[in-house]
């Protein structure tokens, strides 16, 4: 048998869950009830639904105040606008001249060495090391060509 669950108020074996995000647990209705008015601001706001005519969709399971967070992702890629000048693949930060460190697998510049660090920046640092020559930008503040590939790397990079 699985994990035994305790109730938020009380701390006794638990039997009910909140039908909203079914990450909380009661032992009774009367604890559900009692912690509601907190527990509201943390329950989800939202419900998928379907419909044969809609098809998927959000429900609102309770009132949504403007600034109120109903869902957060991060996103699957990221990457810099296909045309521009050197930035950070770490943070998108504008590059400067002279204020960069370059990343020591792939040369590829960042605005510090915390960012060459980056989950995003594997991918085009495995493709370039792939290649066996790294990248050296030497312009900053115009487009850089070099730069139009990133994303579509990330992108490529997620195949199995």
């Amino acid at each position: 048998m699985g994990e035994q669950t305790k109730c938020v108020i009380c701390s006794s074996p638990a039997v009910q869950k909140c039908s909203g995000c079914q990450n909380v647990h009661y032992c009774s209705r009367e604890h559900q009830k009692q912690d509601w008015k907190l527990h509201k601001y943390r329950c989800i706001p939202a419900k998928v639904k379907q419909d044969p005519k809609l098809g998927r969709y959000l429900e609102a399971t309770r009132d949504i105040k403007s600034g109120d967070i109903i869902m957060k992702e991060a996103p699957l890629i990221t990457g810099p606008a296909q045309v521009t000048p050197p930035v950070c693949l770490g943070c998108y930060t504008l590059l400067e001249e002279g204020k960069t460190v370059s990343c020591s697998d792939c040369g590829w510049p960042f605005c510090s060495e915390a960012c060459t660090r980056n989950e995003a920046h594997k991918p085009e640092c495995h493709f370039t090391q792939k290649r066996g020559e790294k990248v050296s930008i030497s312009t900053f503040g115009v487009p850089h060509p070099n730069y139009q590939c990133i994303t579509v790397l990330r992108c490529l990079y997620q195949r199995p």
